[in-house]
């Protein structure tokens, strides 16, 4: 799944769990839609759950549909489920302040995965370093690439950079701006497009090649009979997503009229209508509070229609 802001289960345990609360919750049809699919999180755990035989019921859904009105979201996880994403070149590019800006709002694959594996907390819009620090980045990069770096992976090379930059940057200034950033910077680049890449080794990927996908608004997907929907919303109270107002009474009222279980996802619901039908305290690790993640309770809110 992409490292997208708020991704279900990109952030460690606390967020599997998270993902595995709200699925169990959503009953067994025919059909299960992501309208809101973003960083595809939930259907990687729909299809890894299901396939590992976590649920009760087995197989819960037998036809799971990913839908992400962005288009270079939608194209960075078909490319990535359908095997056609460059890793190697995603691997070896090194994405400058300036190239960040000039390419990360491109509607294709390239531009989403620039936007989120290279800006500051997978929020899409800060480039990922300082200004102080880049340039050592930059260089820690090009010597991760060389063969003669000690490690057999990625990471075991970085942490070696890593320490030796550290001894020539010793008792300068650059070198806690370094130490420090880096405690800052809880998603680091290198990790991020790890995540990516293993996808690419899961058991639920031929699944996910076979996932239905769509590149549109909510409203305008077509639900198919004995279908449930899921769709995780921006959160109420939490400002513009990725710069754009959300209408949460416009999506309350279609979920209302519905004639099909829709489940939502959020820290709160101003519209009685909606049942809280599961809860669960997780820690957000996009706010900081004296160095910690802050905790607050996930929610799931459902229309109240049945099969």
């Amino acid at each position: 799944m992409i490292p997208y802001q708020g991704c279900k289960v990109y952030q460690g345990r606390w967020a599997v769990s998270t993902a595995f609360g709200i699925l169990k919750m959503i009953p067994s049809a025919e059909n299960f839609y992501d309208l809101f699919g973003g960083g595809g999180s939930i259907v990687e755990a729909a299809c890894r759950f299901q396939e590992n035989g976590l649920f009760e019921q087995g197989q819960k859904w037998k036809h799971i549909h990913y839908n992400e009105l962005n288009t270079g979201v939608y194209l960075l996880n078909k490319a990535i489920w359908e095997g056609t994403f460059d890793f190697d070149k995603a691997r070896r590019t090194w994405i400058s302040r300036e190239r960040f800006f000039a390419e990360k709002d491109e509607p294709t694959a390239w531009g989403a995965f620039v936007r989120f594996c290279w800006s500051f907390g997978g929020g899409g819009d800060m480039y990922i370093y300082g200004k102080e620090i880049e340039n050592t980045r930059n260089l820690q990069h090009l010597l991760t690439l060389m063969d003669w770096v000690p490690g057999e992976t990625q990471n075991e090379k970085r942490l070696f950079l890593r320490k030796e930059i550290g001894k020539v940057l010793k008792n300068h200034k650059q070198l806690q701006s370094l130490q420090r950033l880096e405690r800052l910077q809880s998603l680091e680049r290198l990790e991020r497009l790890e995540s990516l890449e293993g996808l690419q080794r899961l058991e639920s990927l031929e699944r996910l090649e076979r996932v239905n996908k769509t590149n549109k608004d909510y409203r305008d997907v077509p639900i198919e009979p004995n279908s449930v929907v899921y769709c995780d919303i921006p959160y109420e109270g939490s400002g513009k997503c990725y710069g754009v107002n959300f209408d949460f009474a416009g999506f309350y009222e279609w979920s209302k009229t519905r004639e099909f279980p829709v489940y939502h996802s959020g820290y709160m619901c101003s519209d009685p209508f909606f049942k809280l039908t599961w809860e669960k305290v997780t820690q957000c690790r996009m706010s900081k509070k004296d160095g910690k993640g802050i905790y607050k309770t996930e929610k799931l809110f459902w229309n109240g229609r049945k099969l």
